[in-house]
């Protein structure tokens, strides 16, 4: 590295099983990911839970495009490599702040956003993912939040939504037995702001460690991603967890709202830097989300800051405000909330999903 200080470091975190003898790989348009050449590609490292990390460094300002590919663990032959589908992930690192070190260059303030973005289902029509995909991204820059939770996310929508979005990594898996395949709860985060420490999903069922397992009466699987990010710049941590719960088994819902909060209870400790949000699919007055409020650690509903009359999420592609409101953002009692927002952003009365994103802001503990 030369003396300039421009060099940053950028963290790859990706869940990914791999059969025995195989190692996940980063290659990209860069020196250090081997310029599109496999057989010089960067190497990660597997930590227990099926997480690939390793870390490198370039000059700030760039822009660089790069794949995940899955190869052999000691020899990288092209012949060999699987190459993640979709198009390309794209990564903008913006110029090194000079002041990068003072606590008073960032605001402490983060915000946040929940999006059931809708799978992308054939039988949409008009509303199918090729149509709306860029209203999906154009809403998630425009709102800038430090991090979002996306429900229903199947894998080739969060390689478009990456292509989209070089400001943004993501974390999670699918909610099936590999981990591509299903919906996914990813997190999105500001890589240039948040880096991951820790993270993880787990099924929503009496043996969470076992992939696609459905024990509580659900039909499908169901899953919850969480991460613990670090401040770059303050050395803040935070924990954001994102979850999805059934559709139709109230048992099921009810025993992972328990499940969910006594993860968050055992993870976290006394640590009140937490966000819990996610399409919970049940409404205020159901039991389920009276245990994610008040079982364990003691959360508030973000929600409070809208008004009472207009807080319906799901609108099914009409664009009402009438709707039934089954979208959270749930932080601790200690947080001083800031804003919340349901927002209806359209174009030519085009919506990106038959969910409205929901983005609350707020202040986080030193």
């Amino acid at each position: 590295m030369d003396s300039s200080n421009n060099w940053t470091k950028v963290r790859f975190f990706r869940n990914k099983h791999v059969k025995f003898g195989q190692a996940l790989y980063v290659c990209g348009n860069i020196p250090a990911l081997g310029d599109w050449d496999p057989r010089r590609a960067f190497k990660l490292t597997w930590t227990p839970g099926d997480n690939w990390v390793g870390d490198i460094y370039v000059q700030a300002p760039c822009d660089f495009e790069y794949k995940y590919i899955v190869a052999d663990f000691n020899e990288l032959e092209a012949k060999e490599v699987i190459w993640d589908e979709g198009p390309n992930a794209k990564m903008s690192i913006p110029p090194k702040n000079i002041n990068s070190n003072s606590k008073k260059t960032i605001s402490s303030d983060i915000r946040v956003m929940s999006f059931n973005i809708r799978f992308a289902n054939p039988v949409d029509g008009p509303n199918f993912w090729d149509n709306r995909k860029e209203l999906v991204a154009n809403v998630i820059k425009k709102y800038g939040c430090d991090f979002i939770g996306l429900q229903e996310a199947l894998f080739h929508q969060i390689a478009d939504l990456q292509n989209m979005l070089p400001m943004y990594k993501w974390y999670g898996r699918g909610r099936e037995v590999g981990s591509d395949e299903g919906e996914a709860v990813p997190i999105f985060y500001l890589h240039d702001k948040w880096e991951i420490e820790e993270a993880s999903t787990f099924w929503l069922s009496d043996t969470p460690e076992v992939a696609g397992s459905k024990t509580y009466g659900n039909s499908l699987p169901r899953i919850c991603t969480w991460a613990r990010f670090v401040n770059k710049y303050t050395g803040t941590k935070f924990y954001v967890y994102n979850c999805h719960l059934d559709h139709q088994n109230q048992n099921s819902q009810k025993k992972s709202a328990i499940q969910i909060k006594k993860h968050m209870d055992d993870n976290c400790g006394n640590d009140k830097n937490l966000v819990l949000m996610g399409d919970f699919n049940v409404t205020d007055e159901d039991e389920a989300v009276s245990l994610l409020i008040h079982k364990g650690i003691k959360l508030k509903d973000t929600c409070n800051l809208s008004p009472k009359e207009s807080r319906g999420t799901f609108h099914y592609w009409t664009g009402n405000q009438d709707g039934i409101k089954i979208d959270y953002i749930l932080i601790p009692q200690e947080l001083k909330l800031k804003e919340y927002a349901i927002i209806r952003d359209n174009f030519k009365n085009r919506y990106p999903s038959d969910h409205f994103p929901i983005v609350a802001q707020f202040i986080p503990q030193e």
